[in-house]
């Protein structure tokens, strides 16, 4: 492994590997070090690796909406096939139910914004897609001991549907696929550190033992 290189990424989890992945495809040359024992080991295994388009800015949604394109052909961002295996997108569609104080007026107003096709989706239909769900409304939320706890629902909820959304099937694995394209592009993984082995980049552009409690990432300018 060359001990001078244009940028280390320090964490190999799904960001990390995907930013090594873009750093290598444009000609950086790039280590990624994790005190993990895989890519995506850390909290990247433990993510929902939900892809939805519901949120309340009009950058976070169209930077969803325009990324989901990748997540559905997942060979085809990548650029290669993982030969240990290739995660996938499972499309469900996400309802969101209306509940006072939510933002569904807010993310109806962005998606009517940005050409996000969407259902209104009133108590009769969403019984008939959650047929096995309580649909009633019980809010505000009560405390177990509060009399009016197990009273009936005084409404019936209604959502709105969006059809594009859903999840990759692993979330682990997602940064596995990342790690390897980038391998293929020339990126380097360093192996498992302790903390007292961790790394970061010096100011010279050289890999350099990092202080125990201290890391940081340095991008040297492009060759």
């Amino acid at each position: 492994m060359s001990d001078r290189v244009d940028a280390v990424v320090i964490g190999a989890g799904v960001i990390g590997s995907s930013v090594a992945l873009e750093l290598s495809r444009s000609g950086r040359s790039v280590v990624v070090v994790d005190k993990g024992p895989a890519a995506g080991a850390g909290s990247t295994s433990s993510s929902s690796s939900i892809i939805r388009f519901s949120y309340s800015t009009l950058d976070s949604v169209l930077t969803a909406w325009e990324a989901a394109a990748m997540w559905v052909d997942w060979g085809g961002h990548l650029g290669c096939v993982d030969p240990d295996g290739m995660a996938r997108f499972v499309k469900t569609g996400m309802c969101i139910f209306n509940t006072p104080g939510d933002n569904t007026v807010r993310v109806q107003r962005l998606w009517d914004e940005l050409g996000i096709a969407y259902e209104v989706v009133g108590a009769e239909r969403l019984q008939q897609l959650l047929p096995g769900m309580d649909l009633g409304a019980y809010f505000p939320p009560k405390r177990i001991d509060d009399p009016a706890f197990a009273d009936d629902p005084h409404a019936t909820l209604t959502a709105i549907l969006e059809t594009e959304s859903g999840f990759m099937d692993d979330p682990m694995l997602c940064a596995k696929n990342l790690a390897y394209a980038a391998r293929r592009h020339g990126a380097q993984h360093a192996r498992r550190f302790s903390h007292r082995d961790e790394m970061i980049a010096a100011p010279a552009g050289r890999a350099a033992p990092a202080d125990p409690v201290a890391t940081s990432v340095y991008i040297g300018n492009p060759r």
